[in-house]
């Protein structure tokens, strides 16, 4: 199925008429939200192509804005409530998108029928990455588990948020190694790097393209990536599943979803103005900076990894017998 045709077929659109094209102003207030803080990578990421929307059509003005609160629910919210004018805009990740619904009961939003998909921006891997605690003989996965079993007061691995992904890579790899890692959960990446530069913690498990300083000066070192295939923009560091973890695949991304109730003429234009910015010179640049994975996704695509990323994280969920927790705003 062609991207039209899904947009026309999807369920969230189907009662809608088909309107005609209506004017943009010279000088939208369009608003592209964000549920994360200001300094990660999605904001660089974000901020960036929303220029670059800008430069493909002036009338696609979209301010990026950062709404951090209650877990990233505050953004997704204000979004899910918008007009149908598609001048309100969620920027989202697989985590906000596919694993929230598995680790809370109660999310006040469904990623598959209060939101329609406009593109896909790239796709990041996790990294298992260790800092100067540990010796710099270890270069390998087996070399950090065997020095972990000679140092198990070291055996904390760091990871943003319980049940996350990073989590549920720490655990594929406790379970098929055998040996007993413990998640220690930070509040963000940043505070995680801290401690693994400070040498409070021994490893942990973040997106691909973070503390990318820290990597290159070798302050920190990246043991394997927790994709199933090599990370195409690290060619040269070995999976995890290469190095014995069978099965090991967590991968995220970042796109932008419109409200279901956007104007489907509206939301068409979108589409098509972001097919045009991924064909961009600077886009690809873009995703070569952050370290992003080129993923040419239709919206119905976009949709089907959603519930298949669902379909999984449930599993792991059962697998590693991971408790939900009430949703609290």
């Amino acid at each position: 199925m062609n991207r039209r045709d899904f947009l026309i077929a999807s369920g969230a659109l189907l009662s809608q008429p088909m309107l005609p094209a209506f004017a943009v102003s010279d000088n939208p207030t369009g608003k592209l939200y964000f549920g994360y803080g200001s300094t990660g990578i999605g904001t660089k990421v974000g901020k960036a192509a929303a220029d670059l929307m800008y430069q493909v059509n002036p009338n696609f003005d979209y301010r990026f804005i950062n709404e951090p609160g209650r877990n990233t629910v505050a953004a997704t919210e204000l979004v899910r409530q918008s007009l149908s004018d598609g001048n309100t805009l969620l920027q989202v990740n697989g985590t906000i998108m596919s694993l929230f619904t598995c680790l809370y009961r109660n999310l006040p939003y469904d990623p598959l029928t209060d939101f329609v998909p406009i593109t896909f921006l790239g796709e990041y891997s996790y990294m298992l990455v260790v800092g100067p605690l540990v010796d710099r003989s270890v270069k390998t996965l087996d070399d950090y588990v065997e020095w972990v079993k000679e140092n198990p007061e070291y055996r904390n691995f760091g990871t943003v948020l319980y049940g996350s992904e990073s989590h549920l890579a720490g655990l594929e790899l406790s379970y098929q190694k055998k040996i007993a890692l413990r998640a220690q959960a930070y509040g963000g990446t940043s505070l995680m790097t801290e401690d693994l530069l400070d040498g409070v913690l021994a490893a942990g498990f973040m997106v691909t393209g973070n503390a990318d300083s820290a990597i290159k000066s070798g302050r920190l070192r990246v043991i394997g990536v927790c994709s199933e295939q090599r990370h195409s923009p690290w060619p040269e560091v070995p999976t995890l599943a290469e190095q014995g973890v069978v099965g090991m695949d967590f991968r995220g991304w970042y796109g932008w979803v419109a409200p279901s109730s956007i104007r489907l003429n509206r939301l068409i234009e979108l589409s098509d103005a972001t097919q045009e910015m991924h064909l961009m010179s600077e886009f690809k640049a873009m995703q070569q900076t952050y370290s992003l994975k080129t993923l040419d996704l239709s919206p119905a695509e976009i949709q089907q990894r959603i519930h298949m990323e669902i379909k999984k994280c449930e599993a792991l969920y059962q697998k590693f017998q991971l408790s939900r927790v009430d949703y609290q705003a």
